[in-house]
């Protein structure tokens, strides 16, 4: 359905029976910097910087609870058939797992950390086991100091469990069975240390409690049932522990299930089956009383959480996630800010907010989704049609970071997305055919303009634009080519003269993979109409044809650059070249994979190491024509540049589908007062001091990418070391997905590369003396690759515990790795030398710069499908 008032309204096209996941738990940490969501067998921990998944791991059984400790930042989980794991919530690493037996789990962690109660909603398959059992930590800091003790004493089933504020306090929900010779009171309190019963006003009560909730701060407990428990008709209670009274509540003979309450004590959600319009309520925690009706689930609610004082989200068997703002005054009725669903099945999500906007896993699959617009209430527009418009990536971080925060709305969608050309062009993949070697196929896309007289705003013609060629996710072809298409920035009229297609067929080269031939080969298309709206993508797979002999082993083409030395020794930094020299010793091997590796250094003299100054820009330019397939030329020059190692320059060749790139850059990074981001390769001439830098002697990321879109490899990574790194890619405007936007950003987008970058774009990156190293370097070398403390016969960036590393395990590692150092800076445990890595901004500025956010990483993970490349290979 569309909203009242909105401009467009995204729904869910019929997705078959059980096609979203359940949703079983929803927990907060960092002050809602990261967001935790258990559905079915999966759990995924969200980001709010990002606004997207930080990472995700899938359980055995279905997960049917989940606690979450903000004090020491771990969550707990509990499975059918009674496993209960205990992870840290940064990067999921195992702390603790136990078989606890019995199912349809409850768990509850203390505040302070030191126990986690596991309840048992049935244990009928497994006789003997007790219903409850308190899971206690000697040292909460060290999960193998818990010792289990069961309460024999408790002998129902376990419904729902809640700590006090101090700990001290356990709180337990139970149910009669119906053929009861001797029903007992189903909700009691009991001594956490001891696990003795304490006295209670509640030892009456029969009802089952199906939900407790206590105030963070404050002895507030509020009380679901689904009969009537003390007081007749009154369903919902809250207990003031601290005055040992009961908050009289209005009438409620719902059934109620879930509570929770937020961190002020002010508001209590109360959540309910077998009703339509009070599924879910926000409750006046002080005068007991209903203020308004959260509409929207289609089944039970399973989970609540406030973030802040001033949001809610709740969680539903519907396979949804809502979010809710909390205004002073709310209405009788509110309306959800956002949804959030995931997939049963795989990774992919959406967050879909009330005026249309959204954001998603995978813009290529959003076949489930359609458009309903208000003048053509009947049709259901394909996804693509309005995704230019409002596809806001981060949307989901951006709501949770301004919970609460005024003036901190998301930006309104345009206005007149009502106008736009909804026309989209025809394109067909119609050939495959042999091409002029075995390992090359030509094929052929058509393409045409398309006319549709039914569309009621006017727009009823396009032609068609831009048109892209795939190889299993990965952009092959263009045309017209980006060289005759512009810049992209020109304004629509310019956008449109330079990438017209006329309707016809066009016949694209497409070089194959070799080392899996039996691996079906997946090629994929679409273009654009006159407004930019995308076209339906059009797919082809088949078997790859046998090659005529043995494959080629793949290759690892690595190249290290670090700059040390530059033209003006105002610039002069201390360990890049040392960080370029690191990182080529550690991606000096992968599985599968031959490795060649080169480097560009400039350097000072020290010690035994002569002075040299191979990393021009230049250089970098003609090493990467190498890998493109221009080995003339460019090859010539780099055979001519000093002390740089012929033999690994000979073996330096145009880059296949089967071979893996990896390209690192250690030096300064600029950006100017427009937004653009820099590189400053050691031939940077000299700026005198306050005077502006030569652009056109620095590696912008225009650069990049005319020297990056002709390399054909299977895999492509960046690391960027330098001030502003994250600027290359999150430019201004830009969003990952198939967009045929301009700049470096789209074409990693296209071609999947990852790129970790060692700050935000607008962040200064840190040399530090103690480490001798840049610190996202010292990250990923010193710290990943070392044995992690826990567990020395595995690595630190091993964060799956399997004894092996891929590529994006380390470059995670790394990224979630640099806050941590940071703070152990600030806290004076590391000392920090007054080194950037950025020449623009003043040592003041720059400190204070530091001292109010700190260096931030930003990984971009476009690889699309395939394989993670492996640097170490998992036990067997």
């Amino acid at each position: 359905a569309v909203p009242p008032g909105d401009p467009a309204g995204l729904a869910l096209t019929p997705l078959g029976a059980g096609a979203l996941a359940p949703i079983a738990g929803i927990a907060l940490f960092d002050e809602g910097q990261a967001l935790a969501i258990a559905s079915g067998k999966r759990l995924t921990m969200w980001d709010a910087t990002t606004g997207h998944p930080r990472y995700a791991w899938s359980t055995n059984e279905t997960i049917q609870a989940l606690a979450g400790n903000t004090a020491l930042g771990r969550y707990a989980v509990g499975e059918a058939q009674g496993a209960v794991t205990v992870r840290s919530a940064a990067h999921g690493e195992l702390l603790y797992r136990g078989e606890f037996g019995g199912d349809d789990l409850r768990l509850a962690f203390s505040p302070q950390g030191h126990q986690l109660a596991v309840g048992r909603g049935s244990v009928f398959f497994s006789p003997g086991t007790p219903r409850l059992s308190l899971l206690t930590f000697a040292d909460p800091h060290d999960p193998a100091t818990a010792k289990v003790r069961d309460l024999p004493d408790i002998k129902q089933d376990v419904q729902a469990l809640a700590y006090s504020s101090d700990g001290l306090t356990l709180a337990s929900g139970h149910m009669n069975l119906d053929n009861d010779p001797a029903p007992r009171a189903t909700l009691k309190l009991l001594d956490s240390r001891s696990g003795a019963e304490r006295p209670s006003p509640f030892a009456a009560t029969r009802s089952a409690v199906q939900g407790l909730a206590y105030a963070p701060a404050s002895p507030l407990l509020a009380i679901a049932s689904a009969e009537s428990l003390l007081q007749a008709g009154r369903n919902f209670l809250l207990w003031d522990a601290g005055a040992g009274q009961l908050r009289h509540t209005d009438p409620d003979r719902h059934f109620n299930n879930n509570v929770a309450v937020s961190p002020d004590g002010k508001l209590v959600a109360l959540s309910a089956l077998l009703s339509d319009d009070a599924a879910l309520t926000l409750w006046d925690a002080a005068r007991g009383r209903r203020l308004a009706a959260l509409p929207g689930h289609s089944a039970r609610v399973a989970a609540l959480a406030f973030n802040g004082d001033h949001q809610l989200l709740s969680g539903s068997e519907d396979g949804t996630v809502r979010l809710w703002r909390m205004p002073a005054a709310p209405p009788a009725v509110l309306t959800p800010q956002a949804t959030l669903v995931n997939f049963r099945g795989n990774a992919d999500w959406l967050v879909g907010a009330a005026d249309g906007q959204f954001d998603t896993s995978n813009l290529d699959r959003l076949n489930a989704l359609a458009w309903i617009f208000p003048d053509d209430p009947l049709r259901a527009f394909p996804a693509e049609i309005f995704t230019r418009a409002l596809y806001r990536p981060g949307l989901l971080g951006r709501l949770l970071a301004c919970a609460g925060k005024p003036g901190c709305d998301l930006p309104a969608p345009p206005t007149r997305i009502d106008a736009l050309n909804r026309v989209q062009p025809e394109v067909a993949l119609t050939a495959v055919r042999p091409g002029r070697t075995p390992d090359e196929v030509l094929v052929e896309v058509r393409v045409s303009g398309r006319s549709d007289p039914s569309q009621r705003n006017g727009q009823t013609q396009t032609d068609a634009y831009d048109l892209r060629l795939f190889r299993d996710g990965k952009l092959v072809g263009q045309w017209p080519p980006p060289a005759s298409a512009g810049t992209g920035d020109t304004g629509l009229d310019a956008w449109r003269q330079a990438t017209r297609v006329p309707d016809g067929s066009h016949v694209f080269p497409v070089r194959l993979p070799r080392s899996s031939p039996r691996r079906p080969l997946e090629l994929s298309a679409y273009a654009f109409n006159r407004d930019r709206v995308k076209s339906a993508t059009v797919r082809w797979s088949g078997a790859l044809p046998a090659p005529a002999g043995a494959p080629a082993a793949p290759r690892a083409y690595v190249l290290t650059v670090g700059v040390n030395a530059y033209d003006d020794p105002a610039l002069t930094l201390q360990f890049a070249a040392k960080d370029a020299r690191d990182m080529s010793a550690a991606l000096s091997r992968f599985q599968d994979y031959e490795v060649v590796r080169l480097s560009l250094l400039s350097d000072h003299p020290h010690g035994d190491v002569a002075a040299v100054r191979q990393a021009t820009k230049a250089n970098v330019r003609d090493v990467l024509a190498l890998l493109a397939g221009d080995g003339g030329d460019a090859r010539a020059r780099l055979r001519a540049v000093p002390d740089i190692d012929q033999a690994a320059l000979a073996r330096f060749a145009g880059a296949t589908p089967d071979d893996l790139v990896i390209v690192t850059f250690s030096s300064h990074g600029y950006a100017d007062a427009g937004g653009q981001f820099y590189l400053l390769p050691s031939d940077t001439g000299h700026h005198g001091g306050p005077a502006p830098l030569d652009r056109e002697r620095l590696i912008s990321s225009t650069d990049l990418s005319l020297w990056l879109r002709q390399v054909d490899a299977g895999h492509m990574a960046l690391i960027i070391d330098a001030c502003h790194a994250g600027g290359f890619v999150d430019a201004a405007g830009f969003r990952p997905g198939p967009l045929g936007d301009a700049g470096f950003g789209q074409l990693a987008y296209d071609k999947g590369m990852m790129i970790l970058a060692a700050t935000q774009a607008s962040d200064v990156a840190l040399e530090v003396g103690q480490l001798r190293q840049g610190l996202l370097t010292y990250a990923l070398v010193n710290a990943g690759l070392a044995p992690d403390r826990r567990t020395p016969s595995r690595l630190a960036a091993d964060t799956d515990g399997d004894g092996g590393l891929t590529l994006r395990e380390w470059l995670n590692y790394g990224a979630q790795q640099v806050p941590a150092l940071y703070a152990a800076i600030r806290s004076r445990t590391l000392a920090l030398d007054p080194a950037r890595r950025d020449p623009s901004v003043d040592p003041e500025r720059w400190l204070e710069q530091l001292a109010r956010k700190g260096q931030t990483p930003a990984l971009f993970d476009f690889q699309q499908g395939g394989d993670d490349p492996v640097l170490l290979p998992p036990r067997p």
